[in-house]
């Protein structure tokens, strides 16, 4: 376990910044005051920020980590996403190793007790202590468990990525959205009728 525990105190700074960077900064901006003056019309204009369809943007935040972060400049949740999954992966992987080497030294260890009878203590690939086999099978399982749980770690960091490069992509592509806007004059035949009527359509309704 004393080898784990760098990963370990890594992850745990990982995932205090990324708690901390975890909401991305506000990507909307700021509609501009509208003249009073009335106008026939104002030609559509595209918002900042397009992104590329849903699906590519998912993919790219998949296989790069956290490129969704990094696409709006949000460089720390970025880096903290990318590096919470890339060592929970690097993490299961390596007690899966130690896993195998401990299986290993089981296998080992029984059949040294057949050959020299009566059981017998080993050293430690690891370490300087000793152990007998059934002891090596209970380092095994741990590192079992270890490794499902940096699995597991993996898989939760990736939703969360995941789930935030959609969110972004979504108020992106609403910021993005044309707009028109339309201001009609009416003149009363008693008077001065004045009313500005502002239409705003979204591109998904044609």
């Amino acid at each position: 376990m004393k080898s784990a525990a760098p990963f370990i105190r890594l992850g745990g700074v990982a995932l205090g910044v990324l708690a901390a960077s975890l909401l991305p900064p506000n990507a909307l901006r700021a509609e501009p005051a509208r003249s009073s003056a009335p106008v026939a019309a104002a030609p559509a204009v595209a918002g900042p920020g397009t992104p590329p369809p849903l699906p590519v943007f998912l993919a790219l935040d998949f296989a790069l980590p956290g490129y969704g972060a990094f696409y709006e400049d949000a460089y720390l949740a970025g880096f903290s996403l990318a590096l919470l999954r890339l060592g929970t992966a690097a993490l299961a992987l390596e007690f899966q190793r130690q896993r195998s080497v401990y299986e290993s030294a089981e296998r080992a260890a029984r059949f040294a007790d057949l050959y020299y009878g009566g059981p017998l203590r080993y050293r430690d690939p690891y370490g300087d202590g000793y152990h007998s086999a059934e002891e090596f099978a209970r380092l095994a399982d741990r590192r079992t468990a270890y490794a499902r749980l940096g699995v597991s770690a993996h898989l939760l960091t990736t939703v969360i990525s995941l789930a935030r490069t959609y969110f972004l992509h979504e108020k992106l592509r609403a910021v993005g959205a044309p707009a028109l806007d339309l201001s009609v004059d009416a003149d009363g035949a008693s008077g001065d009728l004045r009313f500005d009527a502002q239409l705003r359509f979204s591109a998904e309704a044609f």
